[in-house]
């Protein structure tokens, strides 16, 4: 099984919100990854699979405002990264 690489990013789509719905690869990819990028819509229950040592921040917007800048996303120099979209 293919896990999250250093050096690269991932787009994973949360779908519905039910983690039993997500492909075996986006698990993966959340079991894996070093960081993971997310929106406000991703559920508590799909962000329980990241693995414990990962980074992982809230990159939502609430009424156009956003949680963090671009260069505060830069910022953090750990790659293999994962963003979880949800909706």
């Amino acid at each position: 099984m293919r896990r999250a690489e250093k050096g690269k990013a991932y787009l994973v789509g949360s779908g519905p919100g039910d983690p039993e719905l997500l492909t075996v690869r986006a698990v993966r990819l959340l079991e894996t990854a070093d960081v993971v990028f997310h929106d406000d819509l991703v559920p508590d229950e799909v962000l329980g699979l990241v693995h414990r040592s990962a980074l992982v921040a809230s990159i939502g917007k609430r009424f156009g405002r956003p949680k963090i800048t671009q260069a505060g996303l830069m910022s953090d120099d750990r790659i293999g990264a994962c963003g979880v979209f949800g909706g």
